[in-house]
């Protein structure tokens, strides 16, 4: 007898853990199926725990099939396909299946949002293949690497895009990748700002040689050609008017207008002094301004490297008899004409010059007319 009795108090104790753990999945079978404005107060599992006892077996079981019966509800009622994820593997959403090699993170079936997408799969599948990497909400302003959306190429030939525009409509006006700015600031912002420190911001990839001659442009286009030369179109039309930019014959040169400084003057010890007499020639460095005093250099490389030419005046001082200057690049071996004339002793006479200079940034100063004289070189801009 004592058997039994110790036998029905161990039932009873397992009874109450199992009604224990039914009343739990109860509670969140309620809070996942909480009724709406306009919803029956009860839900399924409400009901049904309403209709039994919870002090027997039997009424524990069927309150148990209804907390379950709760729990499909809230699926099937929701009209939800399960999240699926493989072990260590991506979470998908809105597919039944996950296998290992999948490389997507999120994704929709219809495509709408697609992100870190890395399957390798052709990318004539807009919106499916792509990458959506972040959503910024950030205001910070320290930095230019912040998005909300960030694309990562995976190539190093260039043929693989973090963000790919692509245009499956003929009609004019739509873009594969657009770029708006609302900013009432001129210059605070950008519709699509570049930026790159190993490579080119903006890659214009040529079709063609020479402008296009074909297809419906916009005001606005650029188009660079095989052969290196980049077009503006300046009138809309088919193919439009064009005008071409870039001269690859002639190098584009601008001048670059600066404050006067002194670059040479021959009665200074620095950097070398004396008159030039003809028949000889002296080179000189115009790279730095020097002091009007002593010769010494005040700012070094006011004309900078690259610069092909300057404009100033070179005077003349201290002369005797007649004679003339010519100034030619430093590297140059002659002259075929003079920069500047004088015809008595002691006279001081001053012209304007333009002078093409040598790579190292110095001209050769030619003296003939059977006379010598000192000179001042003065420069007042450069092209470059």
């Amino acid at each position: 007898m004592s058997d039994q009795l110790e036998e029905d108090h161990m039932n009873t104790s397992k009874i109450e853990e199992l009604e224990s753990k039914v009343a739990e999945l109860t509670a969140i079978v309620e809070r996942l199926t909480a009724p709406s404005s306009n919803a029956p107060a009860s839900t399924t599992a409400d009901a049904a725990a309403e209709a039994v006892s919870t002090s027997s077996r039997r009424g524990m079981l069927k309150l148990a099939g209804a907390a379950a019966a709760g729990a499909v509800a809230v699926a099937v009622g929701g009209n939800a396909l399960p999240a699926a994820a493989a072990t260590n593997g991506p979470l998908l959403i809105g597919v039944g299946t996950n296998a290992p090699t999948a490389a997507t993170d999120l994704t929709t079936l219809n495509g709408n949002f697609a992100a870190l997408n890395d399957s390798g799969a052709s990318a004539e599948s807009p919106g499916v293949n792509g990458t959506i990497f972040a959503l910024n909400s950030s205001v910070a302003a320290d930095t230019l690497l912040r998005g909300g959306v960030t694309g990562v190429g995976g190539a190093a030939n260039g043929t693989s895009s973090g963000v790919l525009g692509t245009v499956l409509s003929v009609a004019k006006g739509p873009a594969g990748v657009s770029g708006f700015s609302d900013s009432s600031t001129v210059g605070l912002s950008a519709g699509v700002r570049a930026k790159s420190t190993t490579g080119p911001a903006i890659q214009l990839v040529p079709v063609a040689a020479g402008a296009p001659t074909t297809g419906t442009w916009s005001v606005g286009a650029l188009q660079p050609d095989t052969t290196g030369r980049l077009f503006y179109c300046t009138v809309s039309g088919t193919p439009g008017t064009w005008v071409e930019l870039t001269d690859v014959t002639t190098p584009v040169v601008a001048l670059h207008i600066i404050d006067p400084v002194r670059v040479f003057d021959s009665r200074l010890a620095l950097p070398s002094q004396g008159k030039l007499s003809s028949g000889n020639n002296k080179v000189v460095s115009i790279k730095d301004a020097r002091d009007t005093t002593t010769g010494g250099v005040l700012v070094a490389d006011v004309v900078p490297v690259g610069a092909v030419a300057i404009v100033g005046n070179l005077t003349v001082t201290n002369t005797v008899g007649a004679g003339f200057l010519s100034v030619v690049p430093g590297d140059a071996t002659k002259f075929s004409a003079s920069s500047i004339n004088w015809f008595g002793t002691d006279q001081n006479l001053a012209n304007g010059i333009t002078a093409k200079i040598a790579a190292d940034r110095s001209v050769k100063v030619f003296c003939g007319g059977g006379n010598a004289t000192d000179f001042i070189i003065d420069v007042t801009g450069y092209y470059i």
